[in-house]
């Protein structure tokens, strides 16, 4: 485990438990907390796919027409989602550099 606690003031997240996890396009583990309601989410994974890279909310795998696929058992809408991204990347490039730009 790299840390147990990454608290950067002024973005309003921590992540917890971070740790590297380098598993394919999995880099990173993580449980993410917000400071103002306490909700954490566990188990999110940071990912490098196809030239983006995103946060990846636990899920369940499951295989349709062949193919694996994750159902996410958060959902954000799409604009939200880009800005947790683009915060949570924030984040972690204060404590680890050269993670690709989404």
């Amino acid at each position: 485990m790299l840390t147990d606690k990454l608290n950067l003031q002024g973005y309003g997240l921590k992540l917890l438990s971070f740790k590297e996890l380098n598993q394919g396009n999995a880099k990173y583990q993580f449980d993410l907390e917000n400071e103002a309601t306490g909700l954490v989410i566990k188990e999110c994974r940071w990912v490098e796919w196809n030239g983006s890279a995103f946060v990846a909310f636990p899920g369940r795998q499951y295989e349709k027409d062949g193919q694996k696929k994750t159902f996410s058992y958060i959902f954000m809408p799409k604009e939200k989602k880009e800005k947790l991204d683009e915060l949570v990347k924030r984040i972690i490039d204060e404590q680890f550099k050269n993670i690709p730009s989404s």
